[in-house]
């Protein structure tokens, strides 16, 4: 605390990274989006992963997992983003995961509507993830 009276100093500061900080930086997840469908990608044992999606939820229309990606790969959360609750309108759907052993997972979707059980699927999603130890 600076007294009344008292001179400032200026003093340069210099960032040093501590051991917390590169573990912080480390285990921010990687983030996948629609650009990733139909890629390769390698990861380490222990890193996070994010995968998000569009979908119009209102619409009836759901991302369904054909492979969830284990045992290489577990899922440790999902959530829905709306963008409007409007019919028709658009959200996100968000996916994490983390990478738990070495070998390959495949995270494959389909994006149909639920009742509609016997037809295609309006898209489909495949993203190839090589797990490193």
């Amino acid at each position: 605390m600076v007294q009344p009276g008292e001179k400032l100093q200026r003093r340069r500061l210099r960032w040093q990274p501590s051991p917390g900080d590169v573990q912080l930086i480390k285990r921010t997840p990687m983030q996948f989006d629609d650009a990733a469908n139909g890629s390769e990608v390698e990861l380490s044992a222990g890193d996070q992963f994010e995968l998000s999606l569009r979908e119009t939820r209102t619409a009836g229309y759901r991302w369904t997992f054909k492979s969830s990606g284990e045992p290489s790969c577990i899922l440790l959360g999902e959530s829905s983003q709306p963008v409007s609750a409007r019919a028709g309108g658009t959200g996100t759907h968000l996916w994490r995961f983390r990478a738990v052993a070495p070998g390959n997972c495949l995270l494959a979707l389909e994006y149909k509507r639920s009742w509609e059980s016997s037809s295609e699927p309006a898209r489909i999603f495949g993203m190839k993830v090589r797990v490193r130890p």
